[in-house]
């Protein structure tokens, strides 16, 4: 019953998010674990306000954190944005 509902509050936070800014990739082949450090770094760097609350119930804040300083942003603002943040 658990793993039944972790499912699918899990799910409801992966469809909240803008399949937009996974432009280049097959959205639906992308795995919520297996592509987690990608999933972060495409809605830090593309996302809206709710695609980052959708990310902070999915991933931990140590596990965004570690994508934030391991992740070199096309824009700068954007990097130094996300690093005060975190």
């Amino acid at each position: 019953m658990f793993e039944k509902t972790f499912v699918l509050w899990y799910n409801d936070y992966v469809n909240k998010l803008n399949k937009n800014i996974f432009w280049d990739a097959a959205w639906e082949k992308l795995n919520e674990k297996k592509d987690a450090n990608f999933i972060i770094r495409r809605v830090l760097e593309w996302g809206d306000i709710s695609d980052f609350q959708s990310i902070r119930r999915m991933y931990s804040r140590p596990h965004i954190k570690k994508v934030i300083y391991q992740t070199h942003f096309a824009n700068k603002k954007s990097e130094n944005f996300w690093r005060i943040i975190y």
